[in-house]
């Protein structure tokens, strides 16, 4: 089990190059390949009272991924969940069963991430959060997830204040961006 605390700032498509060389400048990250990844999330008959959030996703490395997301606390600055995480190897055997383990309704969503590696040398004692670039449906979002004290000396060492803090998940997000929009399907998918 891990304490999930992270946050997304929204990235104008016009600021992403300016971003990412402030990344590798200030903590020597570098990009990897971006690889589109798929997320089928789970939800109960009311979604507003759940507290427990399934998802299967598959991973960078090839694996898939079975997560539960554990509601906690409330946090008005950042994104905060208790998460567990395994590895499956039938997620449509998984996918299946959702339904009669009390979570009828599946959403999908898609975002093509990137994951960057440090270059820094061993022994350097700064703490570095851990950063993804999305490119989403609706945007793109730079994530970043560490302790709060790592989240918020990242936004100050990369001058990234100005962009809009976002302290919820990517559904969330979708479904404000559907109201917003007038849209009606599901599953945020490119």
């Amino acid at each position: 089990m891990n304490k999930e605390i992270e946050i997304k700032l929204e990235i104008p498509n016009t600021d992403i190059g300016l971003v990412l060389e402030k990344m590798e400048q200030k903590f020597g990250l570098v990009a990897e390949t971006p690889f589109l990844q798929t997320t089928y999330q789970f939800f109960t008959n009311d979604f507003s009272t759940q507290k427990v959030f399934p998802r299967i996703r598959n991973e960078v490395d090839g694996r898939t991924t079975l997560t539960l997301k554990v509601k906690k606390e409330e946090s008005q600055n950042y994104f905060k969940r208790l998460e567990y995480e395994s590895g499956i190897g039938d997620p449509d055997a998984i996918i299946g069963m959702m339904e009669h383990l009390g979570f009828p309704y599946k959403v999908i969503w898609q975002k093509k991430r990137t994951l960057f590696k440090s270059r820094c040398v061993d022994g350097d004692d700064v703490p570095i959060p851990v950063f993804s670039l999305d490119e989403t449906p609706i945007g793109f979002f730079l994530e970043i997830e560490g302790t709060e004290s790592e989240i918020e000396n990242a936004i100050k060492t990369l001058n990234l204040a100005s962009y809009r803090r976002i302290p919820k998940s990517y559904l969330a997000l979708w479904e404000e961006y559907k109201k917003e929009k007038g849209i009606d399907r599901v599953d945020m998918v490119f």
